[in-house]
């Protein structure tokens, strides 16, 4: 059977069970319609905020490490304000929520983005990978899902580092 007319035969089936039925299905078709209404806004708001992401956010992909940051575990409390009424009188309690803030580890890496702009940018990496870069090394971030192969690290060559304007810096005694 041809798609279009499948789509025909259901859009027909659907306009004749919305002109039938009485009260209470005429309030399920309206709920029905706008459950449908609003899964297409939404839709629409995904697609917005996806364009929006393609064109105006350009990553940095592969540059120099200039700096490492190492965040240790935290707890952190969250006050939800709630109200409820006692007669005319407002009473309003704070519900606290906890959270956990787990360790991360952070490498700063500079580098040309999709633009070919220099930019600086955070990348959030595992704890293997945090202790075997050095500030000054090369980084590449993979789009493979897999962990072996989603690191590829060496020193930055000095093309590399005279390109991205970042200099060795030699230690301070």
């Amino acid at each position: 059977m041809d798609p279009i007319e499948l789509f025909g035969q259901l859009m027909d089936a659907l306009l004749d069970w919305m002109m039938g039925g009485g009260l209470v299905e005429s309030f399920l078709k309206t709920m029905f319609i706008a459950v449908v209404l609003l899964a297409m806004l939404m839709g629409l708001i995904y697609f917005v905020i996806w364009v929006w992401i393609k064109l105006f956010y350009h990553p940095v992909r592969e540059g120099v490490v200039v700096n490492r940051y190492h965040e240790p575990p935290r707890w952190w409390v969250q006050l939800i304000p709630m109200t409820f009424m006692v007669g005319k009188v407002p009473i309003m309690y704070f519900i606290p929520i906890w959270h956990y803030d787990d360790e991360d580890f952070i490498l700063e890496i500079e580098g040309l983005n999709d633009k070919g702009e220099l930019k600086r940018q955070y990348v959030y990496v595992p704890r293997t990978v945090w202790n075997n870069i050095e500030i000054g090394q090369y980084y590449k971030v993979s789009s493979d899902v897999e962990l072996e192969d989603q690191y590829d690290t060496r020193d930055a060559t000095d093309e590399e580092q005279a390109e991205l304007g970042v200099q060795d810096e030699e230690p301070k005694e």
